[in-house]
C-alpha cells in the first residue's frame, strides 16, 4: 500500500491512501508532497528500546539536528534567522516563513516536530533502517525537513542520513 500526495488547483495538496478494494480517501493538507511504504511503518519498534539507546539516539539526532542548521542559516545569510537547543528543545525560528520545534518526549520514546508547513508530526525510531519515522504516514524526518527547507528557500535542499542519530 503506497500513501502519496497529489497537487491540485493552486497551492493545495491531497493526500490520498491506495487500498486493494480501491477505496480512496483524500485529506486536504499543507505545502508538501512525499512518498512512503507503510510497510516501513509497521517496523517501527521503539517501544524495545532501552530508554538509555532513546535518549542516546535522540541527543544524538537533535545535536546534528543543531548543527545542520547552524550551517543552514549560516549559507542562507538570513539575519533574523536563528537556532537554539537546549534540554532536549530544537527551536529553529525562519523569520517569516515560522517557527520549527523539535523535541523528544521520553515516555513515548519519539522525537516531536512542529512545523510552520507541515504542522505536528511525531517520530518514532526505526531500528531496522535506523531512521526517526512517522507511524502514521511513513514519512522520515529527514525527508519533511528536506522538502519544506527545500519549499522556503526554493532550491534542493539534503539533511544528510546521519541526523538520524546513529
Amino acid at each position: 500500500m503506497l500513501c502519496y500526495f497529489k497537487k491540485t488547483n493552486g497551492s493545495k495538496l491531497v493526500w490520498f491512501r491506495e487500498q486493494t478494494k480501491a477505496n480512496i480517501t483524500f485529506l486536504v493538507i499543507r505545502n508538501y508532497s512525499l512518498k512512503c511504504d507503510l510497510k516501513t511503518i509497521h517496523s517501527c519498534d521503539n517501544g524495545k528500546i532501552s530508554s538509555k539507546l532513546f535518549h542516546d539516539l535522540s541527543d544524538n539526532s537533535l545535536k546534528k539536528l543543531t548543527s545542520f542548521f547552524e550551517n543552514f542559516i549560516e549559507q542562507n545569510e538570513e539575519k533574523d534567522w536563528d537556532v537554539y537547543y537546549e534540554s532536549g528543545v530544537l527551536t529553529v525560528n525562519l523569520g517569516q516563513y515560522g517557527t520549527y520545534v523539535i523535541n523528544k518526549q521520553a515516555p513515548n520514546k519519539q522525537l516531536w516536530l512542529s512545523s510552520p508547513l507541515g504542522g505536528p508530526k511525531r517520530y518514532d525510531y526505526n531500528t531496522k533502517s535506523k531512521e526517526w519515522i512517522s507511524l502514521r504516514d511513513g514519512s522520515k524526518i529527514k525527508d519533511v525537513l528536506s522538502t519544506e527547507l527545500s519549499i522556503i528557500t526554493k532550491k534542493k535542499i539534503e539533511l544528510p542520513s546521519s541526523i538520524d542519530g546513529e
